[in-house]
């Protein structure tokens, strides 16, 4: 129940998705993993312009298209001023990336 996949075909190591983001790119350096979620990764990418968060979500099916499904999350934030939203969306094979500008503290926090 909830944000699982299913199968032994989507199971993977850690070390494996924190590299997904190589696809993104020879800019995207790893940092570190941010948090422990199995769903949706959250990954610190260091880029020659600062710092990135990248959240990865894999594709059990590598015909699966996520760019549409990302693309509706960000219009509906488009118009929201208090909302920080994505900067980038991107799509591989692979995976589907959420891209975001690392914000070391904010009101959250």
């Amino acid at each position: 129940m909830g944000n699982t996949h299913s199968g032994s075909t989507f199971t993977r190591a850690a070390s494996a998705i924190d590299s997904l983001a190589t696809d993104l790119g020879p800019d995207v350096v790893h940092e570190k993993s941010v948090g422990n979620s199995s769903f949706l990764k959250t990954v610190k990418y260091k880029h020659r312009n600062g710092y990135l968060v990248i959240k990865i979500s894999t594709k059990p099916d590598p015909g699966l298209s996520l760019r549409a499904a990302l693309g509706v999350d960000k219009g509906l934030l488009i118009d929201i001023p208090n909302v920080y939203n994505n900067q980038g969306v991107a799509a591989t094979e692979q995976a589907g990336y959420i891209i975001q500008q690392w914000i070391a503290s904010n009101l959250y926090d």
